[in-house]
């Protein structure tokens, strides 16, 4: 299946635009990250379910479209280079998505960022 066909898939159709055009502004607003501090020195920044639940709702009839997920298996499977054969193994993980979504009540995606320990082998903090 080619990117065009897979574009053309029946899931595309059932996508929540409206829900999808909310989040536009951010495109040119930023999108709103949070942060938390811990005690050492740490730091979590991450995007919240405020963005990210609309989001995984609007597109989650992509992934209860057959054609979509195999086409989408392609492309990976196309771009993985030596590791192909494990694109086979996401087709189970694609399609419980919209169940996985269903569910979810909090998500966050993110990155922690953990602060430097001064080291005897390094002058970084002297």
């Amino acid at each position: 299946m080619s990117v065009t066909t897979l574009s053309r898939a029946s899931g595309i159709s059932s996508v929540d635009i409206k829900e999808l055009l909310k989040l536009i502004p951010m495109l040119s607003e930023g999108i709103p990250l949070y942060y938390e501090q811990d005690g050492n020195g740490g730091m979590k920044v991450y995007v919240g379910e405020d963005v990210l639940l609309p989001l995984l709702k609007a597109v989650k009839p992509l992934f209860e479209d057959e054609e979509f997920v195999n086409g989408l298996l392609e492309m990976l499977e196309a771009q993985a280079g030596d590791m192909a054969s494990l694109v086979k193994a996401l087709k189970p993980v694609l399609k419980s998505l919209p169940k996985v979504i269903d569910g979810t009540t909090e998500v966050k995606f993110g990155i922690m960022f953990t602060a430097l320990q001064p080291s005897a082998e390094t002058n970084i903090l002297k």
